[in-house]
C-alpha cells in the first residue's frame, strides 16, 4: 500500500548530459534479488548540479544515519558507479571497507586517527577499479582473502607486474604453499599467518588486517625476487616479518595521483 508507494520514490542527479541514482541503491538490490516485489513505475526527484563535487555532495546530504546508509552500501554503491560487475563472492557481497582503508592508509579506520577525514569510499573504488577487475579474475574465496589480503592484492596490483602478483595471490587462494626441509616459501609463510590470525577472537582478528596486510606484501616482494637472489630469505624456517608498508603506500598515491585527496 502506502509504503509500497513511497519506497517507488528514489532520487537522481543530472550532471554532463548523464542521471545518476542518488538513493535507493539497496532497494535495487533488493528487487533484483526479490526480496522486495518490483515497483511498476518510479517516481524520481532530479536535481541538477554543475560538477562532480556538488553531485558528491548530493550523495553526502543524503548518505545520513537516518538513510541506514553503512560502508557496505557505500562500497556497493561505488561499485555501480564505476560500472564494476564483479563476479567472486568475496568481492561482489561488498565487504570492502577495511581493505580500503588498508590499501590507502595502512590500517582499518578504528586504529587510524580520529582527526583524519572519512575515506570517500566512492572514490577509493574507483582508485582501484582495475585492481578489483583484476583481483576478481581469480575468484578469490573469503579464507584466505580476510581484509588484509585483499588490501594486499590491491596494493601489489598497483605497484607490481600484474601477472605475477596474480601468480601469487592465485597461489595464495588455492593454497598452494610449498615446504622444503621444514622451510615455508612466501606462500606458505602467508598462509600460516593467516591461519594464526584466523584463531583469534573476532576483535582482535580486525584490529590485526593492518599488519596482516604488511605479512603479505613482505610474502609478494619475496615471491617477485625468487629463490635465486636470496635463498635464505626466501625458504623461511620462522614466521613471515611485516614489510614497510609506509613507501608502499607513498609510491602507490604518486602512482594514482591522489597525494593531496585527504578523503583518500
Amino acid at each position: 500500500g502506502a509504503v509500497a508507494r513511497h519506497l517507488a520514490h528514489v532520487v537522481a542527479a543530472y550532471w554532463d548530459g548523464r542521471y545518476y541514482k542518488v538513493d535507493g541503491h539497496t532497494r535495487t538490490y533488493l528487487w533484483q534479488c526479490g526480496e522486495l516485489p518490483k515497483p511498476d513505475r518510479l517516481h524520481v526527484t532530479i536535481y541538477r548540479v554543475a560538477s562532480r563535487a556538488e553531485l558528491d555532495a548530493l550523495y553526502e546530504a543524503f548518505d545520513t544515519s537516518t538513510a541506514i546508509k553503512t560502508g557496505y552500501d557505500q562500497v556497493l554503491a561505488g561499485l555501480r558507479d564505476c560500472g564494476l560487475q564483479l563476479q567472486s563472492k568475496r568481492l561482489r557481497q561488498g565487504f570492502l571497507n577495511d581493505a580500503l582503508n588498508i590499501a590507502l592508509r595502512g590500517t582499518t579506520r578504528d586504529m587510524q586517527d580520529p582527526a583524519l577525514p572519512e575515506l570517500d569510499v566512492y572514490q577509493a573504488v574507483a582508485v582501484f577499479k582495475q585492481e578489483l577487475e583484476l583481483l576478481d579474475s581469480i575468484n578469490p574465496q573469503p579464507s584466505p582473502f580476510y581484509s588484509g589480503v585483499v588490501a594486499a592484492a590491491l596494493i601489489g596490483l598497483s605497484l607490481f607486474e600484474t601477472k605475477r602478483v596474480l601468480g601469487f595471490f592465485d597461489r595464495l587462494n588455492r593454497k598452494e604453499g610449498n615446504r622444503k626441509n621444514g622451510r615455508s616459501d612466501p606462500v606458505d609463510a602467508v598462509l600460516i599467518a593467516i591461519e594464526r590470525m584466523s584463531l583469534e577472537k573476532t576483535a582482535a582478528r580486525t584490529a590485526l588486517q593492518g599488519d596482516l596486510c604488511a605479512r603479505v606484501l613482505r610474502g609478494l616482494q619475496t615471491w617477485l625476487v625468487g629463490p635465486k637472489k636470496n635463498r635464505h630469505q626466501y625458504w623461511l624456517q620462522y614466521s613471515i616479518h611485516a614489510a614497510n608498508m609506509e613507501p608502499l603506500l607513498m609510491e602507490l598515491r604518486v602512482r594514482k595521483n591522489i597525494c593531496n585527496v585527504e578523503t583518500l
